[in-house]
């Protein structure tokens, strides 16, 4: 019984170490993940940055964290040129002109 309660009291020590060290390490993994996002920010192209930051709030969301959407739909992200419309139907569209059928 002796040999039994010192064998769970040296157990408990050696999960006890080891969950310090994994702690830890989870903080060390943290710090390298803050200097790396920093290195990227002042780096990387200023669209790949973007990209970057989009991919990840995405993945927060999909993840079922929050997100702000100011930060999804962030004025730097909104991409400009041309974009052609054929309209198929309309229903309910008042009158523009009193003498052709344009509308």
């Amino acid at each position: 019984a002796e040999l039994l309660k010192l064998l769970k009291a040296e157990n408990l020590k050696r999960q006890m170490a080891m969950f310090t060290s994994q702690d830890m390490i989870k903080q060390q993994m943290v710090a390298l993940c803050e200097v790396m996002s920093a290195v990227a920010e002042h780096t990387l192209p200023e669209e790949v940055r973007l990209k970057m930051e989009s991919d990840r709030l995405v993945r927060q969301a999909a993840e079922g964290d929050d997100v702000d959407l100011g930060q999804v739909l962030d004025l730097s992200n909104v991409v400009s040129g041309k974009l052609a419309v054929e309209v198929v139907s309309a229903l309910n569209i008042p009158r523009l002109d009193a003498f052709s059928k344009s509308d």
